[in-house]
Formats: C-alpha cells, sequence, structure tokens
C-alpha cells in the first residue's frame, strides 16, 4: 500500500494540473450585467424593460488559449397596453487559440422575437478566426465557417432550414481610460434568405464597476418568406441602460 502512494499522487497531480492551470488565469474572466428600460404614464403609457447577461473568458495564446463568451438578453415592450416588443435571445461561442493570431471557434444561438420575420430562430457554425489587432488600444478579429439555420416563419408552423456561410468582425477601441466603443457584423448567407446583423455600442464608465452602455442593433432579412406576418425586411433597436461588471 505505501508504495502506491507515490504512483497515486503523481496521478491525481497530474489530473489536477491542467485545472489548476486553467483556474490561475480566471483573473481573465469577466461578467456584465445590463439593465435599461422607459415607463410613461399618463395619455400615452409606455413601458419598455430590457436585460443582458454576458460572461466572457478572455484567451491569449501560452497563457489561456481557451476563451469562451456566453450572452443572454432579452426585450419586452408595450405602448398603450399594446405589446410592441418582446424577444429573448442567447448565445455560446468556444475558442482555441493555437498561435499568436488564428484559433478554431465553435458557436450556437437561440433566438425568439415575436414581431421580426422569424419568430424562432437557432443558428450554429464552426470555422476559423484570425486575430487582426489586440493591444491596449484596439482589439479586431474575423471569424469565417459553415454552418446551419434553423428559422420558423413568424405566423406560421413552417420551418426553414438551410446551410449557410457564417462570416463575422468584431472591432473594439479604448477612447480613453473610460471610454470604449465597439462595433459587430454577422452575415448567415443561405440558399433560403441572408441575415445581416449589426450592433454598435458606446460604453462609459460612471464609478467603478458601474457605467452607462448606449447600443443600436440592426437585424435584415434579404428575402421575406412568404406567409410571415411580419413583413419588414428590417428591424432596428436602441437602448440606453446600465451595466454593472463583476
Amino acid at each position: 500500500m505505501n508504495a502506491l502512494r507515490p504512483k497515486i499522487l503523481t496521478i491525481l497531480l497530474l489530473l489536477l494540473n491542467p485545472l489548476m492551470g486553467f483556474s490561475f488565469h480566471f483573473e481573465r474572466w469577466e461578467n456584465n450585467l445590463e439593465f435599461g428600460g422607459s415607463f410613461v404614464t399618463g395619455n400615452s403609457p409606455a413601458t419598455t424593460v430590457t436585460g443582458r447577461f454576458a460572461s466572457d473568458l478572455d484567451n491569449e495564446y501560452e497563457v489561456q488559449p481557451w476563451g469562451y463568451s456566453f450572452i443572454m438578453s432579452g426585450k419586452r415592450a408595450t405602448a398603450q397596453d399594446v405589446e410592441t416588443a418582446r424577444q429573448a435571445t442567447s448565445s455560446l461561442q468556444l475558442q482555441y487559440l493555437f498561435n499568436q493570431k488564428w484559433y478554431v471557434y465553435g458557436r450556437g444561438s437561440l433566438g425568439y422575437n415575436a414581431f421580426e420575420t422569424y419568430d424562432h430562430t437557432a443558428r450554429d457554425s464552426a470555422g476559423l478566426g484570425y486575430v487582426i489587432v489586440k493591444n491596449d488600444v484596439h482589439f479586431w478579429t474575423l471569424e469565417a465557417g459553415p454552418g446551419g439555420m434553423h428559422q420558423r416563419v413568424a405566423g406560421t408552423k413552417e420551418w426553414q432550414n438551410q446551410l449557410i456561410g457564417h462570416s463575422e468582425t468584431r472591432y473594439l477601441r479604448h477612447l480613453n481610460s473610460k471610454t470604449d466603443i465597439a462595433q459587430l457584423v454577422q452575415v448567415d448567407s443561405g440558399r433560403l434568405n441572408t441575415h445581416i446583423r449589426s450592433e454598435s455600442s458606446l460604453l462609459t464608465n460612471l464609478y467603478a464597476a458601474i457605467a452607462l452602455k448606449i447600443g443600436i442593433e440592426v437585424s435584415h432579412y434579404t428575402t421575406i418568406p412568404e406567409g410571415s406576418r411580419n413583413t419588414k425586411k428590417t428591424d432596428t433597436s436602441t437602448t440606453i441602460g446600465v451595466r454593472y461588471k463583476f
């Protein structure tokens, strides 16, 4: 039994070593909670409530090659007791850097929007990513790969399933110690339809971990499917809220 103890201890250390290394770099882990909304009473009562949670583990070659990004968001709005917006989305992306510039990724997302061309959506893709620049001022990446898009035409029970080509670019610039601007553009293109999504944001630190965030999101489909109760190709959403980082 005594002879087995060194072997058992060695095996345990080998098993725990990756976990110890992973936890050592938890300072690269960041979580954000955002809330926004407006409430109007009187002759034209209206209410808008938005929320968003984001968890991100930054990766860097030879330090923390694995990374992930998880986002959940929701929005509901009414005007004169008539619902004008109801949506919820979630997405998860995993990355692995195999050198200073190149990485592989896998991502999936689920979405519901009662007032968009498709009310239920599911998208997935995997491919290659490239870090164009990453320093104290700029962060810019480009991704591309194949995937699938599964969507239900709003107001019907018809699902559209298609293979897609996914491309995405992200850009972040630190204007100063308190202000950042960010831009995201995603394109999912297939035989039946192409979806283009743009997300722009301005983030200004107010105090410690609290910041003010202004965001504009644009969603565009190149084709309106037959039978859809929503007939606008482009939807735009503007949000103003407070973000808490922890």
